[in-house]
């Protein structure tokens, strides 16, 4: 499995427009790629609402590479590109537990 944790900082005047605008892409990325998603969190920091946690859980890094390339992901990055109000913090790794083989998907 492979796990991406980005920190999202968005600006206030676009937080609710972007809250939006990721959730729908979210839902097509599960419902298009249930076997290269396995889980999706988004989660908004509870000290910091314009600071967006994201917890995704992929297949391998293959099916990450997949899933941005799709059309929905594409026009979320250019749409939102000038709503961040610093570059994301970006952390991945492999998850250790649950094991890959003991991994349930959603």
């Amino acid at each position: 499995m492979y796990v991406m944790m980005p920190d999202l900082f968005i600006k206030p005047e676009h937080r609710e427009a972007f809250i939006e605008a990721i959730v729908h892409e979210v839902k097509l990325g599960l419902e298009k790629e249930p076997e290269g998603i396995l889980r999706f969190d988004l989660v908004q920091d509870g000290a910091d609402p314009n600071v967006i946690h994201v917890y995704a859980v992929y297949r391998d890094e293959a099916a990450l590479a997949f899933h941005q390339r799709q059309p929905y992901y594409v026009e979320l990055m250019q749409r939102t590109q000038g709503w961040f109000s610093k570059p994301p913090q970006l952390r991945s790794g492999r998850n250790l537990f649950p094991t890959d083989a003991e991994w349930k998907a959603r």
